[in-house]
């Protein structure tokens, strides 16, 4: 008589290879404290900034002063200033994707996840008169990004942001190596406008692996992986700015791991813009717009 075989579907034969989904006070517990992380480096990057400030503004005194004097100087600060409006008001979508269909074989344990990911994530912090930042994860699609700009609205001030796609993976073995990989596709646009004034803008994405204890208690993050796609800082009365795509940007990381531990894996992007603001004879305005979409993600444990 022929042996009958149980179907297993892809939920169930995941679950049997990378252990089952954690409760979702794990997940905000989990959040909450690299949020924590992420707000104390950003304000550290603050009380940088709050140094070289003064310093800039007293070399830009006297170049203003020099300025006024010009009539109709100020039409220019103006007209650079709605440049950077029209950019901010250009919608960047994200860019299609093929679908992926699941799979898991055998030999070293391979697990392509398409969407929907486990947990979406979003993180973003503003200092000073900077807007509130535009940033949003969609884990059915697969698709995250962020808008965020800097003394477009009169006053000056920073931004950040962050946006992951999140899944999860228990070994199986005592010990293994995890190779994680991942080809996120994204398009993107920023800009760093001055007159008499500095900015700055920057984005990156990369692949982020937190460690717990089978009880969900979080003990190491063995890769915090951030990819720059570009870091602009300019000045006075250099200006520039970029758009572009990519249909699958290359990440892959390896990890020593270990059967008695739970592995949070993210695929994440995030940015900065920096800038003072329009003032009538003097400014700046920055801003980082990215938009990402996750076909994938694949975790090989040997």
């Amino acid at each position: 008589m022929a042996r009958s075989e149980k179907k297993y579907s892809f939920e169930e034969a995941r679950q049997r290879l990378v252990g089952i989904l954690p409760p979702e006070d794990f997940h905000r517990e989990s959040q909450a404290r690299l949020e924590a992380r992420l707000l104390k480096r950003f304000k550290e990057a603050e009380e940088r900034r709050k140094k070289i400030d003064p310093l800039m503004a007293a070399l830009r005194e006297p170049l203003v002063d020099l300025v006024k004097q010009r009539e109709g100087y100020e039409r220019n600060v103006s007209a650079v200033r709605e440049l950077a409006r029209q950019l901010a008001k250009e919608k960047l979508e994200p860019p299609k994707v093929e679908p992926v269909t699941p799979r898991i074989f055998t030999g070293s344990v391979n697990l392509t996840t398409p969407p929907p990911y486990t947990w979406p994530w979003t993180w973003s912090a503003t200092s000073g008169s900077a807007l509130s930042p535009n940033v949003s994860a969609d884990n059915t699609a697969g698709t995250m990004g962020f808008f965020i700009e800097g003394g477009n609205n009169g006053g000056g001030g920073s931004a950040s942001a962050m946006a992951a796609m999140v899944t999860y993976v228990q070994p199986m073995t005592e010990i293994g190596i995890l190779l994680i990989s991942s080809a996120p596709a994204f398009n993107y646009k920023w800009w760093s406008y001055n007159t008499l004034d500095s900015s700055h803008s920057s984005a990156w994405i990369g692949l982020f692996v937190i460690a717990y204890t089978l009880d969900f208690s979080e003990y190491a993050v063995p890769i915090e992986q951030q990819i720059y796609l570009w870091d602009e800082s300019h000045s006075f009365f250099d200006s520039s700015d970029g758009q572009g795509s990519n249909s699958g940007f290359p990440l892959s990381a390896t990890t020593i791991v270990n059967g008695d531990s739970f592995y949070q894996v993210w695929v994440v992007c995030g940015g900065t813009a920096t800038a003072d603001g329009y003032h009538t004879f003097w400014g700046s305005s920055a801003a980082s717009i990215l938009t990402v979409a996750v076909p994938a993600i694949n975790m090989e444990l040997y």
